[in-house]
């Protein structure tokens, strides 16, 4: 029996109707024979009344029957699941899983609407996500912008209460201090303009050759550190055969890695292409002294920088990692075993291997 529910649950729609129709059509058949059998015992014109009458009872009632049946084995509990998803779905529940075996139509209606739920799921995290991303980013901003503005206001209420005494040297060391503070907060407004900005954040894949890949790479890493009297060391286990991923991405990520690190090398900046479980794995090491405890902890944070008298915002390797990010890869921070700085990016490649090629690729 439960290997007949079974099989008529996997049924199609169209086919399980036909089937039922047929079922309870052979048994009307059935029924209107055997009982015209018996009312031939009846006087004659008892028969002639009964008969069309019963033929009608029956029909009727093995119409209603297979149209209940089939209500109760193939509607019943998929329109009461979708009902139930899409009650939950309008209360913002998404913490469930719609799960219904079946092959026919309404099974296949049923993924859909898991699917659909599985997408509003992954796009209410990703929003809460960017809600807690943009959070993490005014704060840091408000702190940063802290500091210029209790100088400024400093430098203005000290002047006003110095009116008259501060000689005009005295007022342009002063000036000078607050343009220099204020070009600072300019600075910051720019920076946080181009984070709202969402140019470069989506992943564009085109089918890239290794070796052009490498040559730009290396072109690039050799000219920053030969500007800053660095050595390169180029090592690539790339294969031969194209990939399909965003160059544009890939390089504005290894641009800003390889400056950070000729920048803090002693002697010489390491680039290591190789592929690793399906993505594109990019490792810059120097021979510089290496991260800080709090540089491994919040570098890749927003505004987060060691080194703000040089004019750095704080914003390479965040703007790096959300770049990894939109490839659906990561970025990680590390201390090599025999000294100096490694950090490692990666960029999920993408399968389709029919991408459109961007020019100059």
């Amino acid at each position: 029996m439960e290997r007949i529910k079974r099989t008529f649950k996997k049924l199609t729609i169209k086919k399980s109707f036909a089937l039922l129709i047929l079922l309870f059509l052979l048994l009307d058949i059935f029924l209107c024979l055997a009982t015209a059998g018996l009312l031939q015992l009846l006087p004659g014109k008892y028969y002639a009344l009964s008969s069309p009458l019963i033929v009608c009872l029956y029909s009727a009632l093995c119409l209603v029957s297979a149209a209940c049946l089939f209500y109760k084995c193939k509607l019943e509990e998929p329109v009461r699941l979708i009902k139930e998803a899409a009650a939950r779905i309008g209360r913002q529940d998404l913490d469930f899983r719609l799960s219904y075996d079946s092959n026919d139509e309404m099974g296949e209606l049923c993924r859909s609407v898991e699917s659909m739920r599985l997408a509003l799921e992954d796009n209410y995290h990703l929003l809460w996500s960017q809600a807690e991303e943009k959070k993490r980013i005014n704060a840091a901003f408000a702190h940063d912008m802290r500091t210029p503005l209790t100088i400024i206001k400093g430098y203005l209420e000290f002047q006003e209460l110095s009116a008259g005494s501060l000689s005009p040297k005295d007022l342009q060391k002063q000036a000078a201090v607050m343009k220099k503070h204020l070009a600072r907060m300019e600075n910051y407004i720019e920076a946080m303009n181009s984070l709202a900005t969402p140019d470069g954040i989506r992943a564009i894949p085109s089918l890239i050759r290794p070796r052009k890949l490498e040559e730009d790479l290396f072109r690039t890493a050799s000219m920053l550190c030969e500007r800053l009297h660095k050595s390169f060391v180029p090592e690539s286990q790339l294969p031969g055969s194209p990939l399909s991923a965003d160059p544009e991405i890939i390089s504005r990520v290894l641009d800003n890695i390889l400056s950070n690190a000729a920048a803090h090398a002693s002697c010489t900046v390491t680039l290591r292409l190789s592929l690793k479980q399906g993505a594109l794995l990019a490792e810059v090491s120097d021979d510089g002294p290496g991260f800080s405890t709090a540089a491994l902890e919040k570098g890749c944070d927003p505004f987060f920088t060691e080194a703000r008298d040089n004019g750095h915002q704080g914003l390479g390797l965040y703007t790096s990692r959300l770049l990894c990010l939109a490839h659906h890869g990561s970025l990680t921070l590390a201390n090599n075993p025999e000294g100096g700085a490694r950090v490692a990016a990666s960029f999920l490649l993408f399968q389709d291997p029919k991408a459109p090629q961007k020019a100059g690729d």
